[in-house]
């Protein structure tokens, strides 16, 4: 029997378990607080515990492809993170919620339009507002 080098393998499938092995290792993280230490953390966060335990435990992948949607609407995730750090917050609780990863990943990288966004993305419509408000600040 013959045996595979790893660098032969698809990358999509050994990054997806790559993945995966690596939200186990973020849920037992917090499985190992105790309910004080957790609640703490989650009322620090302004989350509930579920919302903690969701974006934690959701992949890295999902952020990325909110920071790569928000860049799309023309913001810039740094600025929002700083100027309302509430609003970045909520924002990432929708996204790690969300049923359609692998359909934005798709859009994304097909070069969709922000307006197309909002078919899929529950947070196209915030997106789209906060673009409409930075392109008013900056004038006509």
């Amino acid at each position: 029997m013959s045996r595979i080098a790893l660098s032969a393998l698809p990358q999509a499938p050994f990054q997806a378990i790559v993945e995966w092995f690596r939200r186990q290792a973020r849920a037992r993280e917090l499985d190992a607080l105790d309910a004080e230490e957790l609640r703490h953390i989650a009322a620090d966060l302004r989350v509930s515990i579920d919302d903690l335990r969701d974006t934690t435990c959701r992949s890295g992948a999902v952020i990325g492809l909110m920071r790569r949607m928000m860049a799309l609407h023309g913001l810039d995730p740094g600025r929002i993170e700083r100027e309302s750090p509430e609003l970045m917050r909520d924002m990432t609780l929708t996204c790690a919620r969300c049923a359609q990863e692998r359909r934005c990943a798709h859009g994304l990288a097909e070069g969709i339009e922000p307006s197309e966004a909002g078919a899929f993305c529950p947070n196209a419509g915030t997106m789209a507002a906060l673009a409409r408000a930075q392109h008013s600040e900056c004038g006509p």
